[in-house]
């Protein structure tokens, strides 16, 4: 019954809202080529029996992190003839979006900036493993965690990042969440660095990119071989013929209908994601064969705003704390995301307030965005801002004052927090906090190659996924700063493994006259 009524789903479009109050402006993108004109392929119509209107090699599905690093990828390993079809106006998706930090570990990075932690892969891997409680694949947790640190130097040293401040995320053990350094040194929200890094790499690679192109289906051979797809760009519906085709579309978290569907719970829930993330590409994928795994595993982010902002996991990792209506702190903020928003909403209302320093401010490069929005109270004192959030202000006080004597330690006793900084400076500020659904952990299930594999667990000839379009990898609750990690590591692999694919079958072909 599930996959009779998520079939239906592929033609239901929800639009969600856009994260507001502090969202990025669109990511610059190269201009969409030219209506295309019909270049028949003899040899991939031959050999398919399809009636293409034209040919590439390698069909990237989606213009988020994921899809554009593969798409690099590819260009670097050799393809020419590749195409990335988006079906919003601007590339990035929730990449864009992300305001956090990237996991990689060990790097030089760590070494030099917490010289007295023991990280490494090993431990990365068994902080994934139970952070999603066991649920995870253990061999692509393996995968993603080897990988991190060749992702995170391909970035820094391929394009306009500067991804090397460490800190905390919620569920770690230890310091391995690299944030991108902004102007005078704050961190900036890493998608704002990424996306448009990657965009512009696209568009200085030549890559042919298409917004506002959906594909409404992904097209087979008679052997179940991927064949290519079929997409519709300025009203005009077009079959266009791929040798491989890497899915990059994203997860469902925009999707209200889908998301209430596999977890009744979240009915009505509000999101963070952009209004893209339908889930088409998993249903699409679906509708060929491909399995679906944890597709019940939707993760909420316990610091959202009233207005679908999102605060970053970051500003908890460099001090701040949560506190409930009565002026206590109720939970370890540095808890996994799941642990902390059931303790958020086990709250008087429902939410909790945010309060930090002038460490926070200084330190994380978008709190001055979200003063600018009026999402932030500021006050001089502990005692002023207790009376302006309508708390008892000698409870307050007295509970600052007992958190701010466990700062010169590594671990205070009330909740065994790490990295407890002290909440202090000449001003004092808090925001509103309550859980948003963040991240679907569901999606296609694909091997260590991230090739998509059908429901018996045979991999789909040409078929490859990346990002949070697939499953499998962050159990029943993703760690922050993984995303990222995630969708450079197997965008990579997706896309070399195409590129392996395209070269031991059809060749590499010339880029599609309508395309240069």
């Amino acid at each position: 019954m599930k996959r009779l009524l998520a079939l239906l789903m592929i033609a239901i479009l929800v639009f969600g809202l856009v994260a507001c109050g502090g969202t990025p402006a669109p990511t610059p993108a190269p201009e969409p080529s030219p209506d295309p004109t019909p270049e028949p392929a003899p040899p991939v119509e031959e050999a398919t029996g399809l009636e293409a209107d034209f040919h590439v090699d390698i069909v990237v599905i989606g213009a988020g992190g994921a899809g554009m690093a593969a798409a690099l990828e590819a260009r670097q390993g050799g393809a020419e003839n590749i195409l990335i079809l988006e079906q919003m106006p601007m590339v990035g998706g929730n990449t864009l979006l992300a305001t956090g930090r990237m996991s990689a570990s060990p790097t030089r990075y760590q070494a030099e900036q917490h010289p007295d932690e023991d990280d490494n892969a090993d431990v990365f891997f068994q902080d994934v493993m139970t952070g999603g409680g066991y649920l995870s694949i253990p061999e692509l947790v393996r995968v993603m965690v080897d990988g991190s640190v060749e992702a995170l130097d391909w970035l820094n040293d391929n394009f306009d990042t500067d991804i090397r401040d460490v800190g905390r995320g919620g569920g770690a053990s230890n310091s391995r969440a690299h944030g991108a350094v902004g102007p005078g040194g704050s961190i900036t929200p890493i998608g704002q660095t990424l996306a448009p890094a990657l965009s512009q790499g696209v568009a200085d690679a030549d890559i042919p990119l298409w917004l506002n192109t959906e594909v409404s289906e992904i097209l087979v051979d008679d052997d179940g071989a991927i064949a290519g797809v079929v997409a519709v760009r300025g009203g005009e519906t077009l079959t266009i013929g791929a040798t491989a085709v890497i899915l990059a579309s994203g997860g469902f978290g925009a999707n209200q209908d889908m998301v209430a569907y596999w977890d009744p719970g979240l009915a009505g829930a509000d999101t963070n994601n952009h209004v893209g993330a339908t889930g088409t590409g998993i249903l699409m994928a679906e509708a060929i064969g491909a399995g679906l795994i944890h597709m019940d595993q939707i993760q909420i982010h316990p610091t959202g705003s009233p207005t679908r902002t999102l605060f970053t996991e970051a500003m908890r990792g460099e001090g701040a704390i949560l506190v409930n209506t009565s002026g206590e702190r109720f939970v370890n903020e540095l808890g996994t995301r799941d642990h902390v928003s059931s303790y958020i909403l086990d709250q008087d209302g429902g939410f909790a307030w945010m309060v930090f320093g002038e460490r926070v401010r200084s330190r994380i490069g978008g709190v001055e965005g979200h003063i600018n929005a009026g999402l932030v109270t500021i006050a001089d004192s502990p005692y002023e801002l207790a009376v302006e959030l309508g708390m008892d202000p000698d409870t307050f006080i007295a509970m600052l004052e007992r958190y701010n004597e466990y700062g010169a330690q590594d671990l205070e006793p009330d909740f065994d927090r790490p990295l407890p900084f002290p909440v202090d400076g000449e001003q004092i500020y808090a925001v509103e906090v309550v859980p948003l659904v963040h991240y679907t952990m569901g999606g296609v299930t694909i091997n260590v190659d991230a090739e998509v594999l059908n429901q018996n667990g045979n991999v789909i000839p040409g078929f490859f996924a990346a990002g949070e379009v697939v499953g499998g990898i962050h159990g029943n609750n993703r760690l922050g700063s993984n995303s990222m990690t995630n969708l450079i590591v197997f965008g990579r692999i997706a896309a070399n493994n195409a590129v392996s694919f395209v070269q031991n079958t059809t060749g590499f072909t010339p880029l599609a006259a309508n395309l240069a």
